[in-house]
């Protein structure tokens, strides 16, 4: 069993397929994300009001920060894969 490779299920190879997927989709679902957030800040009767400001800003900081998080994460990964192949 040493030698023999181990034969990859079709399953594995879908759940794959949908994981690259929905990496590349990523960004654009980001983006689409701040662009609503704009929109709600920029538009409004209760845009000023301090209760909308903190709703936004609740939903808002913690995505911010995973999203800097993972950018940060993928950088690191990349400057690591790059210092191995030297």
């Amino acid at each position: 069993m040493a030698g023999k490779p181990l034969r990859e299920p079709r399953f594995t190879k879908a759940v794959r397929a949908l994981h690259e997927q929905i990496a590349l989709a990523a960004p654009v679902a980001i983006a689409v994300y701040v662009l609503g957030l704009f929109h709600a800040l920029g538009g409004g009767t209760d845009t000023g009001s301090p209760l909308f400001l903190l709703w936004a800003l609740a939903g808002g900081i913690p995505i911010a920060v995973l999203f800097a998080y993972r950018v940060m994460k993928l950088r690191l990964r990349g400057r690591n894969l790059a210092g191995s192949t030297a």
